[in-house]
């Protein structure tokens, strides 16, 4: 403003002195009383922006990213208009209310883009079952293998009972997941099955010899014995049938041993 009276008084002294003309005063007054009132819209302008990008920074705050780009842009015009306000030592409420407006849209912003995220990551961290180690539960008994299950953080189930002579009644024969030093660990509640043993049992191997496939396991699995199948092509038995049995049948053996037969190919 001030810059602007210099000016105008500047060339009302050059058409005092005659130096220019009444007319050429005339234009030159002009052209600066229209630049000072371009100036004017301009500054208007960037108050007016502050003000509008303000109000957007606080409605666009809860969006993650954009709401944090908006507000900083919208800071750095306040930045700007709060400048210009201090050069032509003028005070304007849009200005002010466009600065409040962006610093609560930021701080609302950072919430939603960074604070937010890391606490909700943090929370599913907390909340996600940890990794726990697996007891070696083979060869304790019944209870005792339940017991350690269970201090560990985890779940025991007794997937069934089996007669083996190795291993004595009510002991168990073996676990799942399996115990193994470099990785023996698994989630928190997780189930944790054992094989129970039946204690030791004399049973008398059946004849399947010629039996077909099914009904020869079911022969085999009835008497508490496992089957182990091997096939092989033979020209005299029809596909699908026992051509021996390595255990000759009525041959006392104990229940839980292995039964391996041939089938035909």
């Amino acid at each position: 403003m001030i810059n602007r009276i210099e000016e105008l008084e500047k060339i009302k002294s050059l058409k005092d002195m005659g130096s220019i003309t009444e007319t050429e005063f005339e234009i030159e007054k002009q052209k600066i009383l229209n630049s000072e009132v371009n100036n004017q819209s301009r500054t208007e302008g960037i108050f007016i922006a502050s003000l509008i990008l303000g109000i957007c920074s606080l409605l666009f705050g809860i969006i993650p990213i954009l709401g944090l780009i908006l507000s900083i842009v919208s800071l750095i015009i306040c930045i700007i208009s709060k400048r210009k306000l201090k050069v032509i030592k003028q005070k304007n409420g849009m200005v002010t209310a466009g600065i409040i407006l962006t610093i609560i849209g930021l701080v609302l912003a950072l919430i939603v883009t960074i604070i937010l995220p890391i606490g909700t990551v943090v929370l599913v961290n907390d909340s996600s079952p940890k990794e726990v180690k697996i007891p070696n539960v083979v060869g304790l008994s019944v209870e005792q293998a339940k017991e350690e299950i269970e201090k560990a953080n985890l779940q025991f189930e007794m997937e069934k009972e089996e007669y083996n002579s190795d291993v004595d009644k009510g002991y168990v024969i073996s676990q799942y997941p399996i115990y193994e030093k470099r990785f023996n660990k698994v989630k928190e509640n997780s189930t944790i099955s054992v094989i129970v043993s039946k204690g030791f049992q004399k049973v008398i191997v059946p004849n399947v010899k010629g039996k077909q496939k099914e009904n020869a396991i079911k022969l085999i699995e009835d008497k508490d014995l496992k089957v182990q199948i091997i096939e092989e092509k033979n020209k005299t038995v029809k596909e699908g049938y026992v051509i021996s049995q390595e255990i000759e049948a009525n041959t006392e053996v104990n229940a839980g041993d292995i039964i391996v037969i041939h089938i035909s190919i």
